[in-house]
């Protein structure tokens, strides 16, 4: 198993994705010709999200049509990264990498293609249990983890975050970017399931284990601090990841322990 830097590992993950201004023909270049889809599937989300009175089930619903539409699609979900999260691999995962320290079991939540995932493989010591509800996006993790050999450091559970129950615990919790799906993506709200989405990782952290959890703006970091307090979480702490002008660019971290 070989040990490279993030540089690296993200300049090979990311080699050859160059966003244009022209972002309708990128996407369609990406997906033959499917940019209409991609957009329609997008503006569904939107406008669920911006109604309060949409259920949390809507949302999520149409939330896994798009993941299902981007993961059949391998470039255009690394495009998107670059297009739109440009600086959140290379500031989160030494974040996260650095707490995971010391820790023999990893679960981590929402998964997605494994970018995140495999470098954690590569450079720790940990074994990892990734969970992601769609299969598509553990097929891609698991064909990343092979071209590095890290397979069997990396146990694949194609599971809703809501529905979860694994029967164990882990020495961490890692959700990065992640804890805002399953329905909780909206501008407004009046029903959230992220109260049962911290149920669950307390569920599965061992005593003693760390939580990490990652997100983009303030309010969202805010609102899982509060529930880890309630919950007991000691050591509750918010950390500015990355700054920027744009708050949705912005990137938090929340860390306590059990």
């Amino acid at each position: 198993m070989e040990t490279i830097s993030l540089d690296e590992y993200l300049g090979r993950e990311f080699q050859g994705v160059n966003p244009t201004d022209d972002f309708e023909r990128d996407v369609n270049e990406l997906t033959r010709g499917n940019y209409t889809t991609y957009a329609s599937i997008c503006e569904e989300l939107i406008d669920l999200c911006q109604s309060p009175d949409t259920p949390c089930q809507s949302i999520e619903q149409s939330e896994n049509e798009l993941y299902e539409f981007v993961y059949s699609y391998p470039e255009l979900e690394i495009f998107l990264n670059v297009k739109f999260n440009p600086n959140d691999a290379k500031s989160s995962i030494p974040f996260i990498q650095e707490r995971l320290v010391g820790r023999e079991t990893v679960l981590d939540l929402g998964c997605g293609n494994g970018l995140k995932t495999v470098f954690y493989a590569l450079n720790g010591e940990s074994r990892i249990t990734a969970v992601d509800k769609s299969q598509k996006a553990l097929d891609l993790l698991l064909k990343r983890a092979q071209r590095y050999g890290v397979e069997d450091r990396i146990e694949l559970v194609n599971a809703n975050l809501l529905e979860m129950d694994l029967g164990r615990t882990f020495d961490a919790i890692v959700a990065a970017k992640m804890i805002h799906e399953c329905g909780d993506i909206r501008t407004v709200s009046h029903e959230s399931n992220m109260h049962f989405k911290m149920d669950k990782i307390d569920l599965h952290l061992s005593p003693g284990g760390v939580a990490i959890i990652t997100s983009g703006g303030y309010s969202i970091p805010y609102e899982v601090a509060l529930l880890m307090s309630k919950r007991g979480f000691k050591d509750v702490n918010r950390h500015t990841i990355f700054k920027h002008g744009d708050e949705d660019q912005t990137i938090m971290g929340v860390v306590g322990y059990k």
